[in-house]
């Protein structure tokens, strides 16, 4: 997975407001936790948005085979929410989006090099949950649509559900 070496990304929780959260985000609308809502056997969240920082860089060289940006490849990404706990078995997994970046479609920005930059925001309205409890958001990439090769992780931010 050498192409994973120009990948840099940030997530964040913050407070789902009903603006638009990239004209300015500032640091008291960050979440660490957020409220958790009985519902029958199960919970709801919500009420916050995964903000997605996305950059991929490329080579001064621009003939990396390696490097997305420079092969014009694809990368396919996903946002899942993992229960954290020491036994696997209980590491409950949500699939919160999928989503790809095709680099040979995709407007590139130059600087020392091509690079692509995205901000990603994603909504939480209703989300059920089976326990309460700490949980990571993971982001997770691969180079190929096909399903048996899995994603590895490239990011996690934690988030407590109370």
């Amino acid at each position: 997975m050498m192409f994973e070496k120009y990948i840099n990304t940030n997530i964040l929780c913050v407070d789902s407001n009903g603006r638009n959260i990239l004209r300015g985000l500032n640091f008291s609308e960050l979440r660490s936790s957020v409220s958790a809502k009985k519902k029958e056997e199960k919970f709801v969240v919500g009420g916050f948005d995964i903000v997605v920082f996305l950059n991929i860089r490329g080579t001064s060289s621009k003939n990396d085979s390696d490097n997305p940006v420079d092969n014009g490849g694809k990368l396919f990404f996903r946002i899942r929410l993992t229960k954290l706990d020491g036994d696997k078995n209980k590491r409950l997994s949500y699939d919160i989006k999928d989503f790809e970046v095709d680099l040979s479609k995709e407007k590139k920005h130059e600087s020392c090099f091509l690079y692509y930059e995205e901000i990603m925001v994603v909504h939480i309205n209703d989300l059920e949950i089976n326990e309460k409890g700490a949980y990571t958001v993971k982001l997770l990439v691969k180079d190929s649509p096909d399903q048996k090769k899995p994603y590895n992780v490239h990011m996690t931010h934690n988030i407590y559900f109370n």
